[in-house]
């Protein structure tokens, strides 16, 4: 005994195993191909700050790469003035997000009692 199942049948089991919503969400409409075609555009328009701001760290990279020594205490390091600068950069950075979050936590603690 030969069974036979068309390709066509076994998409349909699928279809109606997954549900045949799930397959018309997943399906794009002409309006969304539209918008996922504005939505490159932006991706490439953003491409350009972030290309200058890579472009202005490689030159200052560049430029600074004369060693400086730091000390604190008893402890000297001696390190590129580009990769200082950057490790500055980083620090200040979690300090300052640090201290945005302990601000928006008393405000919160604060309006609650």
């Amino acid at each position: 005994m030969v069974v036979e199942t068309s390709i066509a049948s076994v998409s349909d089991v699928n279809a109606e195993k997954h549900g045949r919503q799930w397959f018309l969400e997943a399906c794009p409409t002409e309006s969304e191909y539209q918008f996922s075609y504005e939505g490159s555009v932006m991706q490439y328009l953003h491409l350009i700050p972030i290309s200058l701001l890579t472009a202005v760290v490689l030159i200052f990279t560049a430029q600074n790469l004369e060693l400086v020594t730091v000390a604190f205490l008893n402890a000297e390091v001696t390190v590129p003035r580009a990769a200082l600068v950057m490790a500055i950069y980083v620090l200040g950075m979690f300090s300052g997000g640090f201290v945005v979050s302990l601000i928006k936590s008393l405000l919160k603690g604060a309006s609650q009692k």
